[in-house]
């Protein structure tokens, strides 16, 4: 009896994790003079997550998980017309604006290159099905079973898996996977992985082990990670987190083989490199292998018999080629260079909208949901905007957060297709709909924004400021694109607030360079997405400290957010997180140093020969090929 009431208690749990998905669409916005009010942005589809196998004895049996499709009414006896019979062959050419960095474990890992490869050249351990965006999956795994309590999880991997040379995947590989999740030996940054760090426990005995020291650490007793077996994994968490499951799925929980990222993660040198393709060592374990790379030019990819999905893929391989420049991209696309365009922006709505006026029926183009946060985070590090405790450095910074007008930065960065960005992703209405996030200072429309701007000015003559007094101070951008845009639209909008800003133009990894290192900027144009369907995601991707793996390069870190976060990580359903989180977004905006502006509709144009393509709901997913085919 004992045994069944804890089993329905988890089953509960597991419900919950499935509810996490769940999102509702916000409350169309009215037409409003130019500029444009921002759309709604559409609800994300929920996810399907399998009801996992409950560990009872200390040995469990590990059963397959079995997703059982509801089939859907037929409304009409009309015949279902003749389906397409899958073809064989036919190479895809993609663009992304730069091919030089290869692991998606690297500190400039992004949602270009890395990330296209997630499903393509890696895999991950568990996965979003391709086939139909919503159902959880193995991959790697073969199935998986969890403790009554929710803290441990065993994964079973598929037998008689290899690498692209033909190397035995084990366990050990799995784990020392989890090793760089967690313990980040050598530095390795794992910047988009850092929910794995926040779930699971502490692998190794000791903090920021390097060289010899990371091979020499003990193993802490119920380490976060364990290898239980030849084909299995214990994963044991800190506590039981409605959010693990949707974590592992994220599109950058990817596994590589360990032969050359144990090497990297224990060199003497104590400093983490980057993976050589051209010395091999991109030998993964998914769908497609590397046939050769010229870096900064492009990445071809072949077929790989060597794949544990039987009869996968159906084309013949894929080739990648750094194409920077957007204008070159629309035209490789017009003139069949290219047959789709970057895993992230690399597109406009307006050469969007030409290329299928142009070629109709022969391009599709999907729109993305870009979860995430877009901002202008503020550099409380050192005046005049910082400390970020101190009274006169935060009336500056709600100054700029009053002026900011979000409609307007949609309409010249946005194309008048993106959506707002708060702290979290405006369609989870449970924590605040779009009208209520509009009620937050700083977030009116651009018709109600008068009196705002008046604030703004009142705050900065508070603080001794005025036409004749103004701050100087530089903003650091993009070259070109949104990021670019956005950082000249806040430009212009400060400069009636007594602020001069000067934008400075630089690539993302010296502009990041720049901030982390140096310290030497006082906005940064921002923009990291959520690669998971959870609060956690902003959490752990965006709001913790740079320090902590991150994206938060403010300085900034108020001691009553932590503290909630923590509260509210260990709850397992939205409705007991919601109000926990809405403290924390309150916070955020009220402190004002991550300013929160415009997250992108992506524009992902494809060939309308493609088949048994599923375009991804959200920006974070994985980006796999592996069932598409091309008709005649």
């Amino acid at each position: 009896m004992k045994l069944l009431s804890v089993a329905r208690r988890f089953l509960a749990v597991a419900l919950a994790i499935a509810a996490l998905g769940v999102v509702a669409c916000g409350p169309a916005a009215k037409a409003t003079p130019t500029p444009a009010p921002t759309p709604t942005v559409q609800p994300l589809p929920p996810l399907i997550i399998p009801t996992p196998t409950i560990i009872t004895a200390p040995t469990p049996t590990i059963a397959a998980q079995v997703v059982v499709a509801t089939p859907t009414p037929t409304a009409t006896a009309t015949p279902a017309p003749k389906k397409e019979e899958p073809r064989r062959g036919g190479v895809i050419k993609k663009a992304e604006t730069t091919v030089n960095i290869f692991d998606p474990h690297h500190t400039s890992a992004g949602y270009g290159l890395q990330l296209g490869m997630v499903g393509n050249l890696f895999s991950q351990l568990i996965r979003v099905s391709p086939q139909d965006r919503q159902t959880v999956e193995g991959d790697l795994a073969e199935s998986w079973a969890v403790s009554a309590d929710g803290t441990q999880y065993k994964f079973k991997l598929r037998s008689g898996l290899v690498d692209h040379t033909g190397k035995p995947f084990t366990a050990e590989d799995l784990y020392w996977n989890m090793v760089r999740y967690v313990e980040r030996p050598n530095g390795v940054a794992v910047r988009r992985q850092g929910c794995v760090r926040l779930y699971v426990k502490d692998i190794l005995e000791g903090d920021q082990l390097t060289g010899n020291a990371v091979l020499a650490a003990k193993t802490l007793p119920q380490p976060g990670a364990e290898v239980t077996g030849p084909l299995e994994l214990t994963i044991r968490l800190k506590g039981p987190r409605a959010a693990f499951i949707p974590c592992l799925t994220g599109g950058f929980i990817m596994f590589h083989p360990n032969t050359y990222v144990k090497k990297i993660d224990t060199d003497p040198s104590a400093k983490y490199r980057d993976l050589d393709p051209n010395k091999g060592e991109l030998a993964e374990t998914g769908p497609f292998k590397v046939k050769k790379v010229e870096i900064d030019n492009f990445m071809e990819l072949e077929r790989s018999d060597k794949y544990y999905r039987q009869g996968l893929p159906y084309l013949d391989g894929m080739i990648v080629y750094a194409i920077p420049d957007q204008a070159a991209r629309v035209a490789a696309f017009r003139t069949g260079r290219i047959d789709t365009t970057c895993t992230w922006v690399c597109i406009s709505k307006s050469d969007a909208d030409a290329l299928k006026k142009e070629l109709g029926d022969g391009v599709t183009i999907p729109s993305l949901v870009a979860i995430g946060y877009r901002s202008i985070q503020v550099n409380t590090g050192k005046p005049p905007f910082g400390p970020w405790d101190n009274p006169n450095a935060l009336n500056l910074r709600r100054a700029i957060n009053l002026r900011l007008d979000r409609d307007e930065i949609n309409k010249l960065a946005f194309d008048g297709i993106g959506f707002l960005s708060p702290p979290y992703h405006i369609g989870w209405d449970y924590i605040y709909t779009e009208d209520e996030w509009r009620k937050f200072p700083g977030w009116a429309r651009s018709k109600d924004k008068a009196p705002e701007i008046e604030q703004a000015k009142a705050l900065m003559q508070k603080e001794g400021y005025g036409p004749n007094n103004r701050i100087k101070t530089v903003i650091l951008a993009d070259t070109s694109g949104q990021g670019l845009r956005a950082g000249e639209t806040v430009a212009t909008e400060l400069a009636d607030i007594y602020i001069d800003v000067e934008v400075v133009k630089v690539d993302f990894v010296a502009k990041f360079d720049r901030a982390t290192k140096a310290g030497d900027f006082g906005l940064y144009e921002d923009s990291v997405g959520a690669p998971f369907n959870d609060p956690d995601a902003y959490h752990t991707n965006i709001f913790f400290l740079f320090e902590e793996g991150s994206r938060n390069v403010t300085k900034w870190m108020n001691p009553k957010w932590r503290e909630l976060h923590e509260k509210q990580t260990v709850l397992q359903t939205l409705k007991e997180r919601a109000p926990i989180l809405r403290e924390m977004a309150k916070i955020a905006i009220e402190d004002a140093a991550m300013l929160g502006t415009i997250r992108p509709a992506v524009q992902q144009p494809y060939r309308g020969n493609w088949r048994g393509w599923v375009p991804p709901p959200l920006d974070g997913s994985n980006f796999s090929i592996e069932y598409v085919w091309l008709a005649p």
